[in-house]
Parts: C-alpha cells; sequence; structure tokens
C-alpha cells in the first residue's frame, strides 16, 4: 500500500533530481501542467504510475529484507546478552 501511495511523488522526486534538472528550479505543479498539456490525463497518469511494477517490488522486497534482518539482529543480540551460546536464558 505504501508504494501504491507515494508511486506519484516518488517519480516527481526522481524527474526533480535529473542530471538534466541539475541546478534548475523545477515546480511539481509546473510539471504535472506540462505532462497534461503534452497529453491530457492519460499522459499524467503515465507518468504519475511510471514504474509502478518496479517500485511495488521494490517495496515488497525491502519489508522483507529489513522484517527479515530484524529478527536475526534481535536473535543474535538476546543470545548474546544471555551469556549462553546456545541462547537459554541465564539461570536456566
Amino acid at each position: 500500500l505504501s508504494s501504491m501511495a507515494t508511486v506519484p511523488l516518488d517519480v516527481m522526486v526522481a524527474q526533480i533530481q535529473q542530471a538534466s534538472q541539475a541546478g534548475n528550479k523545477v515546480s511539481v505543479w509546473g510539471t504535472f501542467l506540462a505532462q497534461y498539456r503534452a497529453g491530457g490525463l492519460d499522459a499524467v497518469a503515465g507518468f504519475a504510475t511510471r514504474g509502478f511494477v518496479f517500485r511495488c517490488l521494490h517495496v515488497s522486497l525491502t519489508t522483507v529484507v529489513i522484517k527479515t534482518g530484524t529478527e536475526l539482529v534481535t536473535d543474535v543480540l538476546e543470545k548474546a546478552s544471555s551469556g549462553d551460546p546456545k541462547g537459554r536464558p541465564a539461570g536456566v
């Protein structure tokens, strides 16, 4: 859901950060208006959702990696703090 909600903003940020725009002041509203003038609502929709599948895939994979990595790191830290290399609580 987060990738679907932020795709238009992500595309706009990518547009603003392009090397060809370096040093230029780029207006978000102006960019959308230019797209509308170039091809109407279809052009705006196509522009705002460019790379949607890849963005969703990126967000999904990042979420999986972060969740799995967090569990692994937490397990290692808990084992280290228990004093037992097998992960048993101290005093057991």
